[in-house]
């Protein structure tokens, strides 16, 4: 090879490293801003604008005229003032409940015990 071509070879490898330098940073920017939008927690946002002021430009902003959403009013027979007037009384157990429950507590005492075998 003589010195031309291989100076060519030399320029064509240095585009190219600089083309693939270029996309990753862009590819690197890209990933940057959107886990600052959508990964970070508000308070980590702010510590990086802190740091860095011109990531704000990247924080989401409601637009003025913006509202939630309100449930429309529901026509149920139960008003507010019931459900507030209501005790949160628990009722006693029934005899066949506690019956229940020893039958249950007699079920676990009999099961043997798991063992390890050596």
């Amino acid at each position: 090879m003589n010195g031309e071509t291989a100076n060519r070879i030399n320029r064509r490898l240095v585009m190219r490293i600089a083309f693939g330098v270029v996309i990753l940073g862009l590819i690197a920017g890209l990933a940057g801003v959107f886990i600052f939008r959508n990964v970070l927690r508000p308070g980590q946002q702010q510590r990086v604008i802190n740091i860095v002021p011109f990531m704000e430009i990247f924080l989401w902003r409601p637009p003025e005229d913006y509202t939630l959403p309100t449930p429309l009013p529901s026509t149920s027979e139960i008003s507010p003032e019931d459900l507030l007037s209501t005790t949160l009384e628990i009722p006693a157990p029934t005899a066949t409940e506690e019956a229940a429950r020893e039958v249950e507590e007699i079920e676990i005492a009999e099961t043997p015990a798991a063992t390890l075998a050596p």
